[in-house]
């Protein structure tokens, strides 16, 4: 199984609640912080490898019921999980949030349909969205309880069970200025309690592994099947 290959690839990180904050290790790092820098790239990878375990044990699943289903005509139900309130709280309602024009200085437009994305991989996004039906706004200003404000790449609103995810693309790992500023945000989740795979989803790409379509594909529909 191909994302099977994937996983072997990806170290298996052990995360922790200390009473110092989240920590991460593998088998070859010592332990970190969630808001260091090795920690923030650790973060990453553990939940990367976390929705990929979940899409493979649902694909198991999925496959199973099908092959005991009677000449596979089996209808298939499910009950959404309760919806998850916690970015309604604290930064408002998905219909109460406001699109932020494209004012990026040096960037390239690009248009999907109705809305004007500042780079390729936001547009890829907004065309999953599109295919799966999932609500979706764009550059949406959000501002945490400290003041700390952070627009946003794009909000999904999944309305089986009424729950927002928040999802930012990191374009360019390995840029010093730009990994400072990721190291910033990545803070501001984990002090206010906020989980990356599940109110947040992190996509990110270096100047030498750039993100495919098929990868975006994976990462949104993990963590959909996360919520419901």
């Amino acid at each position: 199984m191909r994302l099977e290959d994937e996983l072997s690839r990806i170290p298996d990180i052990k995360k922790w609640n200390t009473k110092n904050g989240i920590v991460y290790k593998d088998s070859t790092r010592k332990m970190r912080r969630a808001t260091s820098k090795l920690g923030t790239q650790m973060a990453i990878e553990y939940e990367h490898r976390k929705q990929l375990i979940t899409e493979i044990q649902e694909l198991r699943g999925y496959w199973k019921e099908i092959h005991n289903s009677e000449f596979n005509r089996k209808t298939f139900h499910y009950k959404p999980k309760p919806a998850d309130r916690t970015l309604e709280r604290m930064f408002g309602r998905f219909e109460d949030m406001v699109e932020e024009p494209n004012t990026f200085e040096n960037k390239k437009h690009h248009w999907v349909e109705d809305k004007d994305l500042d780079s390729k991989t936001e547009a890829d996004i907004t065309r999953i969205c599109n295919s799966l039906h999932i609500k979706q706004k764009v550059h949406v200003r959000i501002v945490f309880p400290d003041g700390f404000i952070w627009v946003v790449d794009s909000v999904m609103y999944i309305e089986e069970c009424g729950t927002m995810i928040f999802h930012e693309h990191f374009g360019r790992t390995g840029d010093e200025n730009y990994d400072d500023k990721t190291l910033t945000k990545m803070r501001h989740v984990f002090r206010h309690g906020l989980m990356p795979g599940k109110h947040f989803l992190f996509t990110y790409e270096g100047y030498n592994h750039p993100s495919s379509v098929e990868q975006l594909q994976r990462d949104i529909k993990s963590i959909i099947l996360g919520v419901l």
